[in-house]
């Protein structure tokens, strides 16, 4: 089978920001994408040329990052610390055509065990902290503890074709996703 040349990316009706995305330049490893929610991620429909087989599939990966809030705004650590999930096949819905990603419930609270001197070190080399931030902070015992939240930040969704019996990675999108 010859590597895939192009993948769509149907967004439309759900962000009309974007509509039909059209991605057809795979040498470069990685595209940076954005989308509204985990929950219009799901929605989305990522769609191959009619020349693909069975031999191409679609897998994603969640990952969650830790938000301080904040009156006058909160930070998120998303060079910090991180959950990811496993990575996940996407459901086929047709020979072309694969559903957006959903992820198991709990899933986008689940975080690595920190501590309020942990947020404290890294608050303090963030660029946007405030004195005020830090001493919200002060109140994280843990990852859930108010003010401190964990939310998903960010999704990779990878297209990958086998060769012989290996699955080799043609290209990675990542999908950022807005602060809480």
């Amino acid at each position: 089978m010859d590597k895939i040349s192009q993948l769509e990316i149907d967004t439309r009706g759900i962000d009309s920001r974007f509509g039909l995305i059209q991605l057809s330049n795979f040498s470069r490893p990685v595209t940076n994408l954005a989308a509204d929610s985990l929950e219009a991620l799901a929605r989305y429909r990522f769609i191959l040329p009619p020349e693909a087989d069975r031999q191409v599939k679609l897998e994603a990966q969640l990952e969650n990052s830790l938000t301080i809030s904040h009156p006058s705004g909160g930070i998120t650590l998303t060079d910090w610390k991180h959950y990811r999930s496993e990575w996940q096949t996407l459901q086929r819905l047709d020979k072309v055509e694969f559903a957006g990603p959903r992820f198991a419930d709990g899933e986008e609270g689940r975080f690595p065990s920190v501590t309020t001197k942990e947020i404290h070190q890294i608050l303090n080399k963030h660029p946007e902290r405030s004195e005020s931030v830090l001493r919200q902070a002060e109140n994280c015992t843990t990852a859930m503890t108010f003010p401190c939240s964990v939310n998903a930040s960010l999704v990779r969704v990878r297209l990958m074709y086998r060769q012989g019996n290996d699955w080799s990675i043609l290209h990675e999108i990542r999908f950022d996703l807005p602060p809480p």
